[in-house]
């Protein structure tokens, strides 16, 4: 998907649930993460997914994703991960948003949401929550 096309910035990512059916949409095994990357409306920029070798951050690819996030000049991140079972947060899910948000607050791109999607369930880990119109970048009022 070109990071600029104007197909790709029609509609903003306004709900987990919609961020959830990119997810699907996009045939994310469950191992895996999907990376999508927003612009300040939450217009979709590009999506990548990243895979991953097990639980905790030091499986997460976090350097590419945030190289591929400044490449694509995001300005907000949304990390999901499809599960087969519980999508109740765990600490390995804690520990990497923890390590997401600290690295995204250097670069001024803004950790939108880490979604856990299982089935229709969705959940957030570290309880962030998507905003309603523009992401508001780090450091921000």
């Amino acid at each position: 998907m070109n990071a600029r096309s104007p197909a790709a910035l029609v509609e903003p990512i306004a709900s987990r649930k919609s961020a959830a059916a990119l997810a699907r949409l996009a045939g994310v095994p469950c191992p895996d993460f999907l990376l999508v990357l927003v612009d300040a409306q939450l217009h979709l920029l590009n999506l990548y997914r990243l895979p991953r070798a097990g639980e905790g951050v030091q499986n997460f690819p976090l350097g590419a994703a945030v190289r591929l996030a400044i490449e694509a000049q995001a300005e907000g991140m949304i990390v999901i991960q499809e599960r087969e079972a519980d999508p109740v947060p765990r600490r390995p899910d804690l520990e990497l948003t923890s390590s997401l948000q600290r690295a995204l607050e250097e670069t001024g791109i803004g950790l939108v949401d880490h979604l856990l999607v299982c089935g229709e369930l969705i959940t957030s880990a570290g309880g962030l929550s998507l905003p309603k119109t523009a992401l508001r970048k780090t450091g921000s009022p």
